[in-house]
């Protein structure tokens, strides 16, 4: 079937932005790298559905649907783990506080002490 070139370029557009999002490894870590990565190809595709708006722009096809919907699915694990990582390092960083506090109280006494004056 021969497709106009925005169509085209659509389609290869939210191909690549799958393809991006299947080579993340899973980890919070390259999360960030796989988003900055994702973000210019998304303001891409954001111009060119601007651009059809400007013709009439045809459906999407059931492989753009499919494919929306596995890049749906992906973007909300990937935003679910940084998150949860998100949440554990505060954890991590309340605990950290809580322990410096400790020690800090236990080394350096903040209540001076008073002695009462007997005459002695």
């Amino acid at each position: 079937m021969l497709m106009n070139p925005l169509t085209q370029e659509r389609v290869e557009l939210i191909e690549t932005l799958d393809d991006i999002l299947e080579s993340w490894d899973g980890t919070a870590e390259k999360g960030p790298e796989v988003i900055a990565e994702l973000h210019s190809h998304i303001e891409e595709l954001k111009f060119l559905q601007s651009v059809e708006n400007d013709f009439d722009r045809p459906p999407y096809s059931s492989r753009e649907s499919k494919l929306l919907i596995n890049i749906y699915r992906k973007e909300k694990l990937l935003v679910h783990v940084m998150r949860m990582r998100k949440q554990k390092l505060s954890e991590e960083m309340k605990n950290l506080h809580h322990k410096e506090k400790m020690v800090h109280h236990y080394l350096i006494p903040h209540n001076k002490p008073t002695f009462v004056n007997k005459g002695i």
